[in-house]
């Protein structure tokens, strides 16, 4: 039986901004100790519900949103959020597909990352006033509307 990687811990740097402005604040989680004797560990991060309201305390691929595309052996993961409040997770797999999903802590490694993402004040109350306004300001901008599309996928900032 392939066992998921294990000893590993995933916090949000300090030098993340404690109150980010959606698709334009870059946050960090760095992902470290992670040891498996497969090899080939990858991380994933994703945000979802907070564990006391889904079963078994950790969402799984139903209830968790990714964050980054696919798997990547970075193990410092930059990125950016949607407007809301989000509970960040990492899902750490070896070469074989084993994994697991751990909370991501802040700095003290114990209290649970819930990061709350604004709305950029410029937008409008609509979804497509934001975009619209992504688009028009800069190609960078623009491209972190494309991404975050929910029709065309999520953005990975570390791909």
């Amino acid at each position: 039986v392939n066992a998921p990687p294990t000893g590993g811990i995933a916090v949000l740097t300090g030098d993340s901004p404690p109150s980010p402005v959606e698709l334009i604040d870059t946050l960090a989680v760095l992902a470290t100790g992670w040891t498996d004797p497969d090899g080939g560990v990858r991380y994933q991060l994703t945000y979802g519900p907070a564990p006391s309201e889904v079963s078994g305390g950790i969402p799984d691929d139903d209830d968790a949103v990714l964050v980054t595309g696919g798997a990547s052996g970075r193990a410092l993961i930059r990125f950016t959020l949607p407007a809301g409040t989000h509970r960040l997770y990492l899902r750490v797999s070896d070469a074989i597909g084993a994994s697991t999903i751990v909370p991501v802590t802040l700095t003290d490694g114990v209290t649970p990352a819930e990061v709350t993402a604004w709305e950029m004040p410029e937008a409008s109350a609509s979804a497509d006033g934001r975009r619209r306004m992504l688009q028009a300001s800069s190609g960078a901008a623009a491209m972190a509307a494309r991404a975050w599309d929910r029709a065309a996928g999520t953005g990975d900032l570390d791909a």
